[in-house]
């Protein structure tokens, strides 16, 4: 780097390539805070200090006044594939701090004059690899929300909670079913309370069940099964009883009556036993 903040002539910093700590320490004055400005320009295209200072006389004097050489800044970073690859910025004499010219050059390929080539964007907001001395105050002094998005940030916790998005998402549509067939449930026990139909009356007991039997809701509804039946077989079983003492038997009033009312249509005649009892 050269003409950059406290850098004047030509400073290069050699830098292990490797998942490590680097820290730059230094004297006040000796350039360290503008190094690390540096490599921050150069990658993410902005500065934390510079977008912190509202007055203009930061941002505006922003080049090294003691050496009479182009602003400019080189990244040496070693990628997986290419290899050596080159992330640079040229200011010119009348530019500005925004103004840079960023541009990318990978081995045996043409400069590319936008760094965003790189598809860095995201992965260096969410994988930071740098945190200046300006910005390590600026979240631990600042508010506890801005504390825990910083840390949310550094730790890499988005794409964890985009996972948690897409399950809320997925659930939400899972439960759609049940929602419905509740709220039907619901209306359907509003109907049955106000329905005058003699099934109405069993109804409530099989879909009160935490699993109903679907079967026999089916069944009634239809008609298969209902009171008016289930009387008609009681009766017909009364219907077949015999009489063993023919004299003394009370029975034969019942039976007559039983008898009447399984089978309206057909006539009637007084007779002692119902012809199905064997020993009349």
């Amino acid at each position: 780097m050269a003409g950059f903040r406290g850098v004047g002539t030509a400073l290069t910093v050699p830098l292990h390539p490797g998942p490590e700590l680097t820290f730059i320490a230094g004297r006040n004055g000796s350039g360290k805070s503008g190094i690390a400005e540096a490599l921050e320009m150069a990658l993410t295209g902005g500065s934390y200090w510079w977008s912190k200072q509202s007055n203009a006389v930061w941002t505006a004097n922003w080049r090294n006044l003691h050496g009479d050489v182009p602003a400019e800044i080189r990244v040496e970073l070693a990628e997986e594939g290419p290899g050596v690859t080159t992330i640079g910025v040229d200011w010119s004499s009348d530019a500005g701090l925004t103004d840079g010219a960023h541009w990318v050059q990978r081995p045996g390929a043409k400069r590319q004059p936008d760094r965003e080539i790189l598809g860095w964007d995201v992965p260096l907001e969410l994988y930071r690899p740098l945190l200046s001395y300006d910005e390590v105050g600026g979240v631990l002094e600042g508010t506890p929300s801005g504390l825990f998005d910083k840390l949310h940030s550094l730790l890499g916790l988005q794409p964890i909670n985009d996972g948690q998005a897409r399950l809320a998402a997925l659930l939400k549509r899972l439960q759609i079913p049940a929602a419905t067939a509740k709220a039907a449930l619901t209306e359907l026990k509003a109907l049955l309370g106000g329905s005058i139909d003699p099934r109405a009356a069993q109804a409530p007991a099989l879909v009160a069940k935490r699993a109903p039997d679907l079967a026999a809701v089916e069944k009634l509804a239809t008609g298969s099964i209902s009171e008016v039946g289930d009387t008609l077989g009681a009766l017909k079983a009364l219907g077949r009883l015999t009489c063993r003492n023919r004299q003394k038997s009370t029975t034969r009033p019942v039976n007559y009556a039983l008898r009447s009312t399984i089978s309206p249509t057909r006539p009637a005649r007084p007779q002692t036993c119902l012809p199905a009892a064997h020993d009349c």
